[in-house]
């Protein structure tokens, strides 16, 4: 298993591949970081939010607005619970 602690990392990496217009690797980093937390965290902790919002941009960038949308919702949901 990988540990909560590259969760942080990868999801600076997604921004600098979402920066450097690596799309397709933004999410692919983002989604690696949200499994991590899922799994060391759980999928309601306040950093899971981090994540989501990260994937929300890509996800702007890539034209893909309703399932930004989504991404932005579950990160609103988890932090309106803490």
């Amino acid at each position: 298993d990988r540990h909560a602690a590259l969760a942080p990392a990868l999801d600076q990496l997604g921004e600098l591949e979402r920066e450097a217009g690596n799309l397709e690797a933004s999410i692919e980093r983002f989604g690696e970081a949200g499994e991590i937390r899922d799994a060391a965290l759980g999928v309601d902790h306040p950093e899971t939010a981090t994540t989501l919002v990260g994937m929300a941009r890509t996800f702007l960038a890539m034209g893909k607005h309703e399932t930004a949308k989504g991404a932005l919702e579950a990160a609103k949901r988890i932090l309106g619970t803490h």
